[in-house]
């Protein structure tokens, strides 16, 4: 990592930017907030390395979020299983496109259906504030402020679902079917990457996360793939879905529960 990011930790020692030229990137931030010693490329490199950590443990926490709503709702796997068998199916050679991806609407729905029920947040699309905001109610939020979204309970909120409490894993496939009923045209609009005033999960804006189309690609894969291979359940029923646990702001899953999975015979 260090050998390929070498020229540009040079390209900084050299440069001299001013705030108006100075580039708007994570490694310009780790560079302005390094003292002289840190500024090694060894250092450096290792600083960008940790920062894809998020990547990896948000993933991870949706997929077992994912997969406990899974086990505990049986009744959506055959249909998760027959949409992901079928689009594979159409794929040459089964080689799954991302084309074939965007056609698992199904499978999407109840993606975006577990994250609004269990998000990795209570909040998101958090700020620090560079001036002086006045809103139109009158609200002053003064330069500096950190500031975030409800994106937790906005999800859960009766003015944008109907049935906010109750899980209803093909919810947005269903309100992709009647949007496309209305006008005639595909829509994106409840899609799992999709983010709006009603889905905040991902953020908001020009600076959603950018790493949201492969997250679900990754999500849909081993979903996928699970329900294919695998019968799900929970390990003990009588506990219904495990818990999650809320540390500050965060959401963690349960890593105390298992699910059993077991090879289906006739796969």
């Amino acid at each position: 990592m260090s050998e390929i990011l070498a020229p540009e930790f040079e390209k900084r020692r050299k440069a001299n930017f001013s705030e108006s030229n100075k580039p708007n990137t994570m490694l310009q931030w780790v560079w302005d907030d390094s003292t002289e010693k840190d500024r090694t490329d060894e250092h450096q490199s290792m600083i960008q390395i940790l920062a894809t950590v998020p990547s990896t443990y948000t993933v991870a926490f949706a997929a077992t979020q994912a997969l406990f709503d899974l086990a505990a709702r049986p009744e959506y796997i055959p249909i998760i299983r027959e949409e992901f068998e079928s689009v594979c199916d159409s794929c040459e050679e089964k080689r799954l496109t991302k084309e074939a991806f965007g056609k698992m609407t199904k499978l999407d729905s109840f993606l975006k259906e577990s994250q609004r029920i269990t998000p990795l947040a209570l909040i998101s699309f958090e700020r620090k504030t560079l001036e002086n905001i006045d809103l139109a109610d009158g609200t002053h939020i003064p330069k500096g402020s950190h500031i975030a979204a409800p994106s937790y309970h906005i999800g859960l909120d009766e003015s944008h679902f109907s049935s906010p409490e109750t899980f209803d894993g093909l919810r947005f496939h269903n309100l992709q079917q009647a949007e496309f009923e209305r006008t005639g045209k595909p829509s994106t609009k409840h899609q799992y990457v999709t983010v709006n005033e009603s889905s905040l999960h991902f953020g908001y804006g020009l600076q959603a996360c950018p790493g949201r189309w492969f997250a679900a690609i990754v999500l849909k894969l081993l979903l996928g793939l699970m329900v294919t291979e695998f019968d799900v359940k929970l390990m003990d029923k009588g506990e219904g879905r495990p818990k999650s646990e809320i540390d500050r702001f965060f959401i963690y899953p349960d890593s105390t529960k298992m699910v059993v999975l077991r090879k289906r015979e006739d796969v």
